[in-house]
């Protein structure tokens, strides 16, 4: 599973300095590779199509009180094609970033190729996650008393626990089932990175959001042609943000995942490594 590597690296003792330690690294990785971001934007911008075509049809739905059961069962039919597409673009993602890992190249119709290979696994995660989901809201709807706390922290603790199922899945011959067994193991035995990882993440996240928060905020409230440029803008920093953390919970979590199967940190390829790697491949494909 976990092939030897031509760049290994001494990792920190502590375990809030071991994740900041794999998270520079992801962001490293992340940001110096054109493959890496298309595949995390390509999702990005699918799930946000998605997510508009669902608001859209929950609040046609949800018009009538009495069809409140019948509409619960519809969106969630309605958001698993999305978790489809977001699975199997963090599968190609997580696939892309281990041969990078390995210090090998890997293209986006490579990785999603690989992915492919992985259909039914993605297919069974999305019914899961989808269904947990539809659980979760239930709680927090049916409950008269905490009912909105309780699904949030269940919801926490299923999102921390599974936060490998996807390097499993990708990299591992395991089905929806397995893949959350596996990762609730490798929660347990990496917690504090994990934790560490978690957090720094949601924190960049949400310092990434406000400036594009404020501008379509500020775009919709003055409208107008100016307005509508601001909205416009403030957008596309969201969906760049959006994309930049999703990116970096999964290479995140393969970076966590290699540390504890493999015994060591090995990021691949040097930046240098990389930039003359393309440069050569550039130059191929001009002659």
């Amino acid at each position: 599973m976990i092939e030897g590597s031509n760049h290994s690296e001494a990792v920190p003792e502590g375990r809030w300095e071991r994740s900041l330690f794999f998270l520079d690294h992801v962001w490293e990785l992340f940001r110096g590779d054109r493959a890496l971001i298309a595949v995390a934007a390509v999702g990005t911008v699918l799930n946000v199509a998605a997510a508009a075509v669902i608001f859209g049809l929950a609040e046609w739905l949800v018009g009538d009180a009495g069809m409140r059961a019948f509409t619960a069962v519809s969106l969630a039919a309605i958001a698993l094609p999305s978790t489809i597409v977001s699975t199997f673009c963090n599968v190609a993602l997580v696939r892309m970033a281990q041969a990078r890992f390995e210090g090998r190249h890997c293209t986006a119709r490579q990785g999603f190729a690989a992915a492919r290979t992985r259909w039914r696994p993605i297919l069974a995660w999305s019914l899961l996650s989808v269904g947990v989901g539809a659980v979760l809201d239930w709680i927090a709807e049916k409950l008269p008393f905490g009912g909105a706390l309780a699904s949030w922290l269940l919801g926490a603790a299923w999102s921390l626990g599974t936060m490998f199922a996807i390097p499993v899945m990708a990299l591992e011959d395991a089905g929806a089932r397995r893949a959350a067994k596996r990762s609730v193991e490798l929660f347990r035995a990496r917690w504090g990175e994990s934790l560490g990882g978690q957090v720094s993440v949601g924190f960049i996240s949400f310092m990434a959001a406000i400036p594009g928060g404020l501008l379509l905020v500020g775009g919709l409230s003055l409208g107008g042609t100016t307005g509508v440029a601001l909205a416009a803008g403030g957008g596309a920093l969201l969906m760049a943000s959006i994309t930049v953390t999703r990116a970096l919970e999964e290479l995140f979590a393969l970076a966590v995942y290699r540390f504890e199967t493999a015994g060591a940190a090995s990021f691949g390829l040097e930046p240098s490594q990389l930039d003359a790697f393309v440069n050569l491949k550039h130059r191929r494909g001009s002659d």
